[in-house]
C-alpha cells in the first residue's frame, strides 16, 4: 500500500507542474526553458533518489529548496516565499516526498490564486525525537482543472502514509480558512 501511495505523488507533482508550464507557454514567458530545466532536476530526484520509503532529510530539504527555486522563477516578485530550517538534519531519515504536497498546495491555492500580498511560509523544526513541518499560505481563488473526484489526492495520500508508517506516533493538523 505504501508503494502504491507513493507512486501517486510523482504523477500528481507532474500534473501540477505541467499546468504551470502550460500557463507560462501561453504567455510566452522567457523563463519557460529555465523552469523546464529545474523541473527536470526535480524529476531526477523523484525517479532516482526518492525511490526508497525513507530518504536522508538533507536530500529532502535540497529537493524542497529546488522546488521553491522553481516556483520563484515562475512567480517572480509577486509573492513572499520563506523556508526556515531549525535544527540539524544530519543522520535523520524521513519518508520520501512527505512534505511536497503541502508546499505544492501552498502555491496552488495561495500564490497561484493571484491574490495581493501572496505568501507561503515553510518552517521545519528538527530535534532529537521529533520533526515539525509547518506550511502556511494565504488563499485565493484558483481556476482548478481538477474535478472534485481528484481534489485532495495529495493530502489524503500523506495522511494514509503517515498512518501506515507512524501508527499512533504522528500528529497532522490541517487548518483551512484561518
Amino acid at each position: 500500500e505504501l508503494s502504491a501511495l507513493k507512486s501517486q505523488i510523482n504523477p500528481h507533482f507532474l500534473f501540477n507542474s505541467l499546468n504551470n508550464l502550460y500557463s507560462l507557454a501561453l504567455d510566452k514567458d522567457k523563463k519557460t526553458p529555465e523552469i523546464i530545466l529545474k523541473l527536470s532536476h526535480a524529476m531526477r530526484y523523484m525517479l532516482y533518489e526518492a525511490t526508497d520509503n525513507f530518504v536522508a532529510l538533507e536530500k529532502e530539504i535540497e529537493y524542497l529548496n529546488n522546488y521553491l527555486e522553481l516556483q520563484k522563477l515562475r512567480v517572480g516578485e509577486r509573492a513572499e516565499i520563506n523556508f526556515e530550517i531549525n535544527g540539524n538534519p544530519e543522520k535523520i531519515s524521513v519518508p520520501s516526498l512527505i512534505f511536497i504536497p503541502f508546499v505544492e498546495n501552498g502555491f496552488k491555492h495561495g500564490i497561484k490564486g493571484d491574490i495581493e500580498n501572496s505568501f507561503i511560509h515553510i518552517e521545519l523544526n528538527i530535534d532529537q525525537n521529533r520533526i515539525v513541518f509547518k506550511s502556511e499560505n494565504n488563499k485565493g481563488d484558483v481556476d482548478d482543472p481538477e474535478t472534485d473526484e481528484y481534489r485532495g489526492v495529495g493530502l489524503n495520500n500523506v495522511k494514509r502514509r503517515l498512518e501506515l508508517l507512524y501508527p499512533n506516533r504522528h500528529e497532522l493538523k490541517i487548518i483551512d480558512g484561518v
